[in-house]
C-alpha cells in the first residue's frame, strides 16, 4: 500500500493504523496528531526530567510524547482502571493539582484547526485537501468577523455624525432636541445641588457648603454619615448645628465617633464650611487644635501612620487612656 497508493506522501504514520484507530477517513480529524505539550520547551523539559528522571538523553522526545499521552488520557485511565493499578501510585497521579495544570497544556492538533510544529504523515491526498480547505475556511471566517466589525464601527460613526449635524441645525432653528433637553435637565439638577450629592455619595469625599470636594487630612470614612441639603448645598451636619459643650473625655468621643442619636457625624470630619455660624467655626478650629494633640500623641506611641477611618467607642476610650499625659495637660 505504501508504494502503490500513498507513494507521494511521507507515510511514516501508516494509513492502516489511522483507519484501524477508528479515525474518520472523510474528515480533517483523520490527520490528527498525537497529544503534545503546547507550553515552552523549558517547561516540557522540566516535566520530562521530573517524571522520567533517569531517561536517556536520546529518548527525551519519546518521554515527552509518552507523558503528554498519559496526561491527555488521564480522565479515561482514572475511570477505566482499577483503583489499585500501579499507575496511580506514581508521582503524576499523586499530585492531582499539578496533573490538572498539565492537562491545560496538552492538546491534539489537527491541521487546518491548530498550528503544530509536528509534521503530519500517513494521510491520503484527499485528507490533506480537506485540511487546507478547513484552514482557508477559518481564515475567511476571521476576515469576515473583522470586516463586519469595521463596517459596524464605520456605520455607527456616520450615524453619530448625521445625528449631531441634525441636532446642531435644530438648535440653530430653536427646535427642542433630545440632546438639548438632556443638557437643560442636567443644568437644572446641578443648580439645586443634586449632582453634587450624587458625586458625594459615589466618591465618599466630604462636600463643603461652597460645593467643593475636600478630604479631611487622609482617608475619610463616610459610609454611615448622613447628608443634608441646606440652601442648595450638601452638608454632613443638620441645619442649626452647634458643637456640644462638655468635658475632654466626652468631646473626644464625639470627635472620634459622633452621635447617631443627635445625627452628628464624628467631629473630625466636619469642616468650617459645613457650619454657618462664625462663632461655631471658631470653636471648631480651637477644638481641632486640641484633639490633634491627642491624635499626634497616639500615633507617636503606635505603629499606625494615620488615624483609623472608623473608630469605635471602645477604641476611642483606649486611645484616650493611652494619652493620659496629654489629656492631663489639656484638662
Amino acid at each position: 500500500m505504501q508504494g502503490s497508493y500513498i507513494r507521494y506522501e511521507a507515510a511514516g504514520d501508516q494509513f492502516v493504523g489511522r483507519t484501524a484507530s477508528g479515525l474518520p477517513v472523510q474528515n480533517a480529524e483523520f490527520a490528527i496528531l498525537p497529544p503534545e505539550f503546547i507550553c515552552s520547551s523549558a517547561q516540557i523539559a522540566s516535566y520530562v526530567k521530573k517524571y522520567f528522571p533517569s531517561i536517556p538523553h536520546h529518548l527525551k522526545d519519546v518521554g515527552n510524547y509518552a507523558l503528554a499521552s498519559v496526561v491527555y488520557h488521564s480522565d479515561m485511565l482514572i475511570s477505566e482502571l482499577p483503583p489499585n493499578h500501579p499507575i496511580f501510585s506514581t508521582q503524576l497521579f499523586i499530585d492531582l493539582a499539578e496533573l490538572e495544570t498539565m492537562k491545560e497544556s496538552v492538546r491534539c492538533s489537527v491541521p487546518g484547526i491548530n498550528v503544530s510544529d509536528a509534521r503530519v504523515t500517513g494521510v491520503p491526498p484527499h485528507v490533506a485537501t480537506i485540511c487546507h480547505i478547513k484552514a482557508l475556511t477559518r481564515k475567511i471566517d476571521r476576515s469576515t468577523d473583522m470586516l463586519s466589525s469595521e463596517i459596524e464601527d464605520c456605520a455607527n460613526g456616520v450615524l453619530d455624525g448625521v445625528i449631531k449635524e441634525l441636532e446642531n441645525r435644530a438648535t440653530g432653528a430653536g427646535t427642542v432636541t433630545n440632546a438639548g433637553l438632556v443638557d437643560k435637565l442636567k443644568e437644572a439638577i446641578n443648580s439645586i445641588g443634586i449632582q453634587r450629592l450624587v458625586e458625594h455619595v459615589e466618591s465618599g469625599a466630604t462636600i463643603g457648603m461652597n460645593g467643593s470636594n475636600t478630604e479631611n487630612e487622609g482617608d475619610v470614612y463616610m459610609d454611615d454619615i448622613s447628608t443634608f441639603l441646606i440652601n442648595g448645598a450638601v452638608s454632613i451636619v443638620p441645619e442649626g448645628f452647634k458643637l456640644k459643650r462638655c468635658g475632654v473625655r466626652d468631646v473626644w468621643l464625639l470627635w472620634c465617633c459622633g452621635s447617631q442619636h443627635m445625627g452628628h457625624p464624628p467631629y473630625r470630619f466636619i469642616l468650617p464650611s459645613h457650619i454657618p455660624g462664625k462663632t461655631e467655626r471658631k470653636r471648631l478650629c480651637d477644638l481641632r487644635c486640641i484633639m490633634k494633640r491627642i491624635e499626634i500623641e497616639y500615633l507617636k506611641n503606635s505603629n499606625d501612620t494615620k488615624m483609623p477611618k472608623k473608630i469605635s467607642p471602645q477604641l476611642a476610650m483606649d486611645i484616650f487612656e493611652q494619652c493620659e499625659d496629654v489629656v492631663r495637660l489639656l484638662g
